[in-house]
């Protein structure tokens, strides 16, 4: 009975068994295909980046100034680039490497694997047209740059972890036509981890007149990326690979400029999962005020103005709407062609005679000399510590028994000629004639405290509000700026200013800026993308007369038989007269190359180009980086003008001026407003004059030909 039973429990045991070792067999076997095509519809790949196209920069009109471009990209996945990031198992995983190379034995794989790694390297490097060994370092460098991002990462959270860029590829080679990229396919889709993928390239449509407005782009740092305000948002944060603004308005208005990045999420068989695709979202676009015609036309005028003068190495010139205080030229010269940067940059850098990397326009401070002459006497009337008819004797000496006192003399025809002697001049000739004496005695009666009030007026000594990383703020030499430094305050000191000379320092823009002032006698921060809001406007404490007392003054510089620019300015229009100011700015030679003298004699002395000390001790640090800098002295020892002492006198030339709209006879009409101010600086050019004179009447001739009736004039003042 219980022989029967156990039979009876076997045989039912059996048949289950069989039943269920059959379903196994329709599962693995006659539905295999079935079972793993759901399977592998539940897996997913690592979500791929969607990239997004940087905003573009155009002129005012809205021509293309720099945008990004539809490009092709070879990028290698990170576990590939890196392999020792994560376990042989996964890479085998990832790219069925058992069945790629016939083998289980993982030893065996690994060899396949880093040879075939190795080839697909070298097939990069051959199809690009390069040493491997460069794309190699490329290799190294995105590693080490994910490195970094991720031990910023682990900073910001406060432990370590893996990070997104570590499941990415990151590009080897960039740039990419449409027909290489097809070659590309072609040739590399036999590694499953090299992908050829669209992108952009930064493309610039305007080369060297718009380098240093328009600024480069590089590629992001882990400083960047400790500091990004989108930290939280891992579509929006900056992630290796991405390119940040670097200097100009690329870094101005980073902001605008950069998009957020898409996201798509595939299964194993390439297609989108549900839910699976986050859109890109493109920068936004950037209009200049710049006039794009404009830009260019003055650029070559100030080329060819610095190829003209052995010893000038560059120049600025800025053109600004006296109403809006828009920007409209913005011109620095040497320039350089941004397409080239990169590999160009050794050759630029090492330019310390004509500095070529330098946005001079907003970069170069240094004393404004006589253009700031018309501040002086407008502070002088606006306090009343002179009257428009009052009139100083100048005899070409403040101190005629004691001549070689310190900023006492009248100047020089051509820097080294006779003295001039003005006699008796008032206000209107003083300015016409840029009388030293004048503006000496009119500084001792204001002093410097009053002088420094009037130049904060203008603007002088803080930013111009265009927002320029590289721009400097210029030096307002008050009270509390001198005794913070150490230096004593002297009777000296108020007859320098005066004249715009001792610690008084202005940049390119804002003397621009400062000539639009005296055409409107307000005072407005510029401004050089449109939309950007107008900030608020300062109205100078002066009346109507008493501005147009240094207005009238300015017209003579230019049109009157005496005035210090009427022989060189060649303009004449119908329309509009040319008033302005000349300013021979007296400057040191400036540093060109250094040398480390160490403080062991038998060392050997290190020379490198430089153009200032901090500069020199951090291409010391970069170039020779086992010198210890503490034990020596790194000194200037040649210096520009070429042969120039080290504590001899040089000059800058300067001209700013603005066009007002002529009246029914010659003169001009004061009742209508300015359209246009401008300054243009030809460093060690000397007389503002005789050199930056012929400039600024080249200057006017070429804004109305260029602006013509968009000229605004219809403004009272």
């Amino acid at each position: 009975m219980f022989e029967r039973r156990l039979r009876h429990v076997l045989i039912l045991f059996a048949a289950a068994t069989a039943v269920i070792l059959a379903r196994l067999a329709a599962m693995q076997v006659v539905q295999h295909d079935q079972y793993l095509e759901r399977t592998e519809d539940m897996l997913v790949r690592p979500p791929e980046r969607l990239p997004f196209v940087r905003g573009g920069i155009f002129d005012r009109r809205g021509e293309p100034l720099v945008t990004d471009e539809p490009r092709w990209q070879i990028a290698v996945d990170y576990r590939a680039l890196a392999p020792e990031s994560e376990p042989l198992s996964r890479h085998i995983r990832a790219y069925d490497l058992k069945r790629r190379y016939g083998t289980s034995d993982l030893e065996k794989i690994r060899t396949a694997y880093d040879r075939e790694r190795a080839r697909a390297e070298r097939e990069i490097a051959e199809f690009e047209g390069t040493a491997l060994d460069e794309i190699v370092r490329r290799r190294r460098e995105i590693v080490e740059r994910v490195a970094r991002i991720r031990e910023a990462h682990a900073e910001r959270i406060g432990y370590d972890e893996d990070i997104r860029e570590q499941t990415w590829a990151h590009a080897l080679v960039s740039g990419l036509t449409i027909d290489q990229q097809v070659t590309a396919r072609e040739r590399l889709a036999v590694y499953p981890w090299v992908r050829v993928r669209p992108s952009s390239e930064r493309t610039f449509h305007e080369a060297f007149a718009f380098a240093h407005v328009l600024g480069r782009v590089g590629p992001v740092s882990a400083e960047n990326v400790r500091e990004d305000p989108d930290s939280t948002d891992r579509l929006a944060r900056y992630v290796s690979g991405d390119v940040i603004g670097r200097s100009g308005v690329e870094r101005v208005c980073e902001a605008q400029l950069r998009g957020r990045r898409g996201e798509v999420t595939r299964d194993r068989r390439g297609e989108v999962v549900e839910g699976g695709l986050i859109e890109s979202r493109n920068g936004a676009d950037v209009r200049l005020t710049i006039h794009g015609d404009l830009q260019r036309r003055l650029y070559d005028v100030l080329d060819r103005a610095v190829a003209q003068h052995a010893d000038v190495p560059g120049g600025s010139i800025v053109v600004v709407d006296v109403t809006t205080r828009e920007i409209l030229a913005c011109v620095s010269c040497p320039s350089y062609d941004p397409a080239r940067f990169s590999e160009e940059y050794p050759r630029l850098q090492d330019d310390t005679d004509r500095l070529p990397l330098i946005f001079r326009a907003v970069s170069v401070q240094t004393a404004p000399g006589s253009i700031v002459k018309p501040l002086t006497c407008l502070a002088g009337l606006a306090s009343g510590r002179v009257g428009p008819d009052d009139r100083f004797e100048c005899s070409g000496y403040l101190f005629p028994e004691n001549p070689d006192a310190g900023a006492s003399k009248c100047w020089q025809v051509d820097g080294s000629g006779p003295r001039m002697r003005h006699g008796a001049v008032d206000v209107v000739a003083a300015l016409r004639g840029s009388c030293n004496i004048y503006m000496y005695r009119l500084g001792e009666r204001l002093g410097a405290g009053e002088l420094c009030l009037w130049f904060d007026r203008a603007g002088l000594g803080r930013g111009s509000g265009l927002g320029f990383a590289e721009e400097l703020p210029g030096v307002n030499p008050t009270a509390d700026w001198m005794y913070r430094r150490g230096i004593a305050l002297t009777a000296a000191h108020p007859r320098s200013f005066a004249i715009g000379q001792g610690e008084l320092c202005v940049t390119p823009v804002q003397a621009a800026n400062l000539a639009a002032c005296y055409a409107s006698g307000e005072h407005r921060p510029v401004r050089i993308v449109s939309g950007a809001p107008s900030l608020e406007r300062e109205a100078l404490p002066a009346t109507s007369d008493q501005l147009r007392a240094i207005r009238r003054g300015m017209y003579e510089v230019v049109n009157h038989p005496e005035g210090t620019a009427h022989k060189y300015v060649s303009f004449y229009d119908e329309g509009f007269v040319l008033c302005g100011k000349t300013g021979s700015a007296t400057v040191k030679p400036r540093p060109t190359r250094y040398v480390f003298r160490p403080s062991d004699e038998a060392s050997a002395e290190i020379l490198v180009s430089a153009g200032s000390l901090s500069d020199a001790r951090e291409r010391m640090r970069v170039r020779h980086p086992e010198v210890d800098l503490n034990a020596g002295e790194l000194s200037a020892v040649e210096f520009f003008p070429r042969g120039a002492a080290a504590h001899g006198e040089h000059a800058h030339a300067w001209f700013i001026g603005f066009l007002q709209p002529r009246g029914a006879g010659e003169g001009p009409d004061w009742s209508r407003s300015s359209p246009v101010a401008f300054a243009v600086l030809l460093e060690f050019g000397g007389s503002g004059g005789r050199v930056s004179g012929p400039v600024a009447g080249e200057i006017a001739r070429t804004v109305l030909d260029v602006l013509g009736p968009d000229l605004r004039t219809e403004a009272p003042r």
